[in-house]
């Protein structure tokens, strides 16, 4: 019972501990060092625990409490650039020139022309060296043109959004997070379908604006994000927990009555 309690608690435990860590350092720092210290802390408590914990299990606890300090962090990261002026919120497609050095925006104004959009796709290889170990993943992108209302397929498109498919279609642009930068080359392809299929003209100055599809400019999306990654994953821990020390105790008393 009570490597039953400690499994089912360690979890949990390191999660909320990392997601607090995370939260805690993302408002003094940037985005990645605040990654790389909440990971080394769900790290250190796994190995202070080491003499308690079986290894396995602490295995997993990290990567879940990865997981959950880096939900933690991605919303308080865009709690604090909000608040700093890095991420703005209702920008007017007039005003895109002079903030394009922003790190993240949301539209007030403006068309999403899904229907003249063109998407690009390959398959990128992931894990070792060894041919043999290795695993492939499809990797996409899509683009389409945002303009201003009474914009026609005969003027020059002035602006792209590209990036992964958004989750709904029926999320207004207001809603949408997207990240002022210049286009990858698969990305760079997906555009090229879409001016080439659709006989599109594109401005000599054109901006580019990165989708940002999991991400939300809404304060309370950002602030519960952290607590709602460590209840999710919490949940999924214990479940599983519970289903492994039941079935091994079934099979237990299975294997005495024998």
């Amino acid at each position: 019972m009570r490597e039953f309690l400690v499994t089912l608690l360690v979890g949990p435990a390191m999660m909320i501990a990392t997601a607090v860590l995370a939260a805690l350092c993302v408002s003094f720092m940037p985005m990645l060092p605040a990654c790389i210290l909440e990971v080394a802390g769900a790290i250190a408590l796994a190995i202070a625990l080491r003499k308690r914990v079986a290894g396995g299990v602490l295995g997993f606890a990290v990567v879940a409490a990865g997981l959950a300090g880096a939900g933690a962090a991605i919303g308080f990261n865009n709690l604090r650039e909000l608040r700093s002026g890095e991420f703005v919120r209702g920008v007017a497609l007039a005003e895109l020139p002079g903030l394009l050095g922003k790190d993240r925006l949301t539209l007030r104004d403006g068309v999403s022309h899904e229907e003249l959009g063109g998407s690009a796709s390959e398959l990128v290889e992931l894990g070792p060296d060894t041919p043999s170990q290795r695993s492939h993943t499809l990797v996409s992108c899509s683009a389409y043109p945002i303009e201003p209302q009474g914009w026609t397929r005969d003027s020059p498109v002035t602006i792209w959004r590209f990036g992964d498919d958004d989750p709904s279609s029926d999320t207004p642009l207001p809603d949408r997070v997207l990240h002022p930068g210049a286009p990858n080359e698969l990305c760079r392809k997906a555009i090229d379908r879409a001016i080439q299929r659709r006989h599109l003209v594109v401005s000599v100055d054109a901006i580019y604006l990165e989708a940002k599809v999991s991400e939300s400019a809404d304060d309370r999306m950002n602030l519960y994000e952290g607590p709602f990654a460590v209840a999710f994953l919490s949940a999924i821990w214990i479940i599983v927990t519970a289903y492994v020390f039941a079935t091994n105790a079934f099979s237990a008393r299975r294997e005495a009555r024998r």
